[in-house]
């Protein structure tokens, strides 16, 4: 639903669903008859509720902010058979993400773009109300992109910062802040693109918290790294 009540300034409201079935790696993982059986695992389903609030400030900037309430019922998840001792796939209580978010942002008339985000989030079981692993309650963004050569190449940083998130084994991860310095073109011609970047500006040291099917109850993450990338689109002519 999208109400205007000036010309600057849209309210949007939002409300959605949807259902996901279990897997063949879901239902039958393991495939021995050590593994339990989790055929019996029923569907996913998600309901999400949404408000969201845009003013524009002519046609140079921008600020949005929107509340959002995610529930999930019978996620499907992996643990430990109390049985055999062995991992399974098994529907948990449901768990729910609830938040707000901030946004501003710019666009000049020399092609010059930036956006800086922010967001605060609680994800959690609503019977146990303990924190889903992997869920930090802290997000925030920054990109900006300036053309260098007529809108057809463009160089930009991104950064992100992410807080603290707990683990499987439920150990607490650090917080981290990355920044990206890419370039790419936009349709350097009708065949190819080409776009690259040098990623983890600064050599931070993070790590992301692991599976239960890992030794490992984090895992590091890349440190500074460059990469390059070369598209070619062929002509099809329909024959």
């Amino acid at each position: 639903m999208l109400f205007t009540p000036q010309s600057s300034t849209d309210i949007k409201a939002i409300y959605s669903w949807a259902f996901r079935d279990p897997n063949s790696y879901e239902n039958f993982y393991g495939a021995d008859s050590s593994s339990p059986d989790s055929s019996s695992l029923k569907p996913e389903l998600i309901r999400s509720w949404e408000l969201d609030v845009e003013h524009r400030f002519g046609k140079t900037y921008y600020v949005s902010g929107a509340g959002f309430l995610n529930r999930i019922d019978e996620l499907i998840v992996q643990g430990f058979d109390p049985a055999t001792g062995n991992p399974s796939f098994s529907n948990s209580s449901p768990v729910q993400t609830k938040g707000i978010e901030l946004e501003l942002g710019a666009k000049w008339t020399n092609g010059i773009k930036g956006v800086v985000s922010d967001s605060v989030q609680d994800s959690s079981n609503v019977v146990t109300t303990n924190v889903l692993t992997s869920a930090p309650r802290h997000l925030a963004k920054m990109n900006l992109s300036v053309p260098l050569a007529r809108t057809k190449f463009f160089a930009g940083v991104d950064a992100q910062y992410v807080s603290r998130r707990t683990t499987v084994a439920e150990t607490v991860l650090g917080g981290y802040f990355v920044m990206n310095a890419t370039f790419f073109t936009r349709q350097l011609n009708d065949r190819f693109e080409i776009s690259g970047g040098l990623y983890n500006l600064f050599d931070r040291r993070y790590s992301e918290s692991a599976s239960i099917d890992e030794v490992e109850t984090s895992i590091p993450q890349d440190g500074r790294n460059f990469r390059i990338k070369l598209t070619y689109r062929s002509r099809f002519n329909g024959r």
